[in-house]
């Protein structure tokens, strides 16, 4: 609804024919968020969240030599602590448990995540990775883990990691990159390993490989990976939960498992050179055992949580499903209903206060509007700019536009913003 999304991920045209105000403009993230996975441009379904250096925030050229030589690098890994929150979610209490498991990371980096696991005794450990540079990182970090150089989307995958199986969770951060970045072999390579999947609905598939970007492709694939009842826990952008494709993305999900828990950090940002605000998503694939997952029997609801201390002092107490109240504020929502799911994880008390006392009287927006999706160019550089880079660049004042790219470039109130004090502009033609 209009005040529960908090920005809105479209162009606005009143209904009666009126322009939309040009005192601020918001973006949506699935068509501004600039990003790119791995060491070279041409490879984009690398295994880490990463941002390329955009021109309009105000970065001297050190800095911003010193991200491009990042980026090439793909040194934009998972840090320790989200590593270990995410595992502590899934893993279960009995050391004598862990050390027969197996586990994989789809899109495994560095190796953080098998490094990690390894150090929370689980026996077994394996990895996929694209990136020969990042394959020879991941197995100095992991010594004792089976990094497989290869595309998660490749034909002939399951043969090979058939030996190395079955796993009884997956874990990881897979990447993030935008439909348009693929190219047109990678998008068929995709297109061929979803549409393999037995118990989910074409339509949604092709709604997916249609607008989804690669994570969301890359949730459906774990969720293939791991054994009948095993756990997915995957570090991903909370953009999936309302992006065009959502709705599509979980229904396919439903025809494979479930969603169980969605955490975020609203205090701290996991990726900070990335433009994403991250979650991780536990999941379960259908089948096995009831009872025998880390967070019980399927009782319809999914776990929404948002952590008080910090992801550090959240994973050092390694909670359960159950326990996660110690470390959150927590609240359930039914997993049938995943329009629920953006406003559980983000919006404040006073939300769920207001759509009480409102009840039919707050409309979603779309009553009022018609909510489009803006024109992708895939040149953030050029159309997104800091304040001071656009006065160093002398642009007219009518060729610019408060920008509003996250929820928290409003401050401690994100819904009380200043156009005049956003950190971005839009360039406007």
């Amino acid at each position: 609804s209009a005040l529960q999304s908090g920005w809105l991920a479209s162009s606005l045209t009143r209904k009666r024919g009126r322009r939309p105000s040009r005192r601020s403009r918001t973006c949506d993230r699935s068509s501004d968020v600039n990003v790119n996975v791995g060491v070279d441009a041409a490879a984009s379904d690398r295994a880490a969240i990463v941002t390329a250096p955009v021109a309009g925030r105000d970065e001297d050229p050190a800095s911003a030599a010193r991200q491009s030589a990042r980026l090439a690098l793909g040194q934009f890994f998972t840090p320790a602590p989200v590593a270990d929150l995410a595992l502590g979610l899934i893993l279960p209490r009995d050391a004598a448990v862990r050390r027969r498991m197996r586990v994989l990371d789809p899109a495994c980096g560095d190796g953080v995540f098998l490094a990690r696991a390894a150090a929370a005794g689980v026996g077994a450990a394996v990895g996929i990775e694209i990136d020969p540079g990042a394959v020879a990182a991941a197995r100095r970090a992991a010594p004792g883990a089976t990094v497989v150089a290869a595309d998660l989307f490749a034909p002939g995958l399951e043969r090979r990691l058939a030996p190395l199986g079955p796993f009884d969770a997956v874990i990881g951060n897979p990447p993030y990159v935008r439909a348009e970045r693929l190219d047109a072999a990678q998008r068929g390579r995709i297109a061929d390993r979803l549409r393999a999947l037995d118990g989910v609905p074409a339509t949604a598939i092709n709604a997916v490989l249609g607008r989804g970007d690669l994570a969301a492709a890359c949730i459906l694939r774990a969720l293939s990976l791991v054994r009948p009842g095993g756990a997915v826990a995957l570090v991903v952008s909370s953009a999936l939960l309302d992006a065009g494709y959502a709705a599509a993305l979980w229904t396919a999900v439903e025809g494979l498992g479930r969603v169980e828990v969605l955490l975020e950090a609203p205090g701290e940002r996991w990726f900070a050179e990335a433009a994403v605000n991250a979650m991780v998503v536990v999941l379960r694939r259908a089948g096995g055992a009831p009872g025998t997952g880390a967070s019980g029997p399927d009782d319809g609801q999914v776990t929404i949580a948002r952590l008080r201390t910090s992801t550090a002092a959240a994973a050092a107490r390694a909670p359960r499903v159950g326990q996660l109240a110690e470390v959150a504020d927590v609240r359930l929502a039914a997993g049938a209903d995943p329009t629920r799911w953006a406003a559980a994880l983000r919006a404040q008390p006073a939300w769920f206060e207001l759509e009480r006392v409102a009840g039919p009287a707050l409309v979603t927006l779309g009553t009022l509007a018609t909510v489009r999706r803006g024109v992708t160019s895939g040149a953030n550089e050029v159309f997104y700019l800091g304040r001071a880079r656009a006065a160093a660049l002398g642009l007219e004042a009518p060729l610019l536009v408060p920008l509003l790219r996250s929820p928290r470039d409003g401050g401690a109130a994100p819904i009380d913003v200043d156009p005049d004090t956003t950190p971005q502009l839009a360039l406007i033609c």
